[in-house]
C-alpha cells in the first residue's frame, strides 16, 4: 500500500510539472509560428528566440529525467535480480528443445524410410497384379483382367504416422535465407531475374560518402542532397 502511495505521489508530481511544461511550450510555439522574419533585426531576434526554446527544451528534459531516471534505475536493478533465473530457464528450455528436435528429426527420418518401404511394397503389389491381369488378358479372360487391373489401381501404401508426440508442443519447421554470394545476388537483380526488393541500400555508408565527397559524390544511381539547418546553443 505504501508503494502504491509513493507511485501515486510521483505520478501527481509528474503530471503537475508536465502541465506547466505544456503551457510554457504552447506559448513559445504560438510565438514561433507567428514570428515573421522579414528584416535583419527580426532574423537576429529569431536567433534569441531559438536559444530560449532550446534552453526551455533542456529544462523540460532535465525535469523529466529527474523523475524517470530513478525509476529507470530501479527497473534495471529489478531486471538484473531476475536475470539469472530467467537466463537459466531460457537455457533449460533451449537444451530440452534442442534434444527434442534431434530426436524428432531422427524419428522423422525413420518414418520416411518406413514410408518408402511400404510405398515400394505397394508398388510391387500393383506390378504383380498388373502382370497377372496382362496374362489373363493374353488368355482372353478379359473379365478377370479387368478385376485385377481395378484391384491394382486400389493398392496404396498406408501413411506412416509419427511414432511419438509430446502434449502441448509440436515440431515447427521454419525456412530462412542466407546470402552466400552477394555479388551473384546483385548480378541477378541487375539482370532482372531477382526482385529489387531483395536488397536495400545501406544508408549509413552512403551518407558517410556523401558527407565526405559533398557535391562530388557520384555513385551510380545515387545523388548527394544538400540541406540546411540552424544550430543553436541555449
Amino acid at each position: 500500500m505504501e508503494e502504491d502511495t509513493g507511485i501515486q505521489a510521483v505520478e501527481q508530481q509528474a503530471e503537475q510539472q508536465a502541465v506547466q511544461a505544456r503551457e510554457d511550450s504552447m506559448a513559445l510555439l504560438a510565438t514561433a509560428e507567428s514570428f515573421a522574419i522579414t528584416t535583419p533585426d527580426a532574423y537576429t531576434e529569431s536567433g534569441g528566440l531559438v536559444r530560449e526554446i532550446v534552453a526551455k527544451r533542456k529544462a523540460v528534459e532535465a525535469t523529466r529525467k529527474g523523475i524517470t531516471e530513478p525509476m529507470d534505475a530501479a527497473k534495471r536493478r529489478v531486471m538484473e535480480l531476475f536475470r539469472p533465473g530467467l537466463d537459466m530457464l531460457t537455457r533449460a528450455e533451449g537444451a530440452l528443445k534442442g534434444a527434442m528436435v534431434k530426436f524428432a528429426t531422427a524419428e522423422e527420418a525413420k518414418r520416411r524410410d518406413e514410408q518408402a518401404r511400404v510405398d515400394e511394397l505397394a508398388r510391387k503389389e500393383r506390378e504383380r497384379l498388373a502382370a497377372r491381369a496382362a496374362k489373363a488378358e493374353d488368355k482372353g479372360d478379359t473379365e478377370k483382367a479387368d478385376v485385377l487391373y481395378e484391384t491394382a489401381l486400389r493398392v496404396t501404401a498406408p501413411d506412416v504416422a509419427p511414432a511419438t508426440k509430446a502434449e502441448g508442443v509440436h515440431m515447427r519447421t521454419t525456412w530462412s535465407a542466407e546470402v552466400t554470394d552477394l555479388a551473384a545476388l546483385v548480378a541477378a537483380i541487375a539482370a532482372g531475374t531477382v526482385p529489387l526488393e531483395c536488397v536495400e541500400p545501406c544508408m549509413p555508408i552512403l551518407n558517410a560518402h556523401a558527407r565526405a565527397w559533398k557535391d562530388k559524390f557520384a555513385f551510380p544511381g545515387v545523388c548527394s542532397i544538400e540541406s540546411h539547418g540552424i544550430a543553436a546553443r541555449a
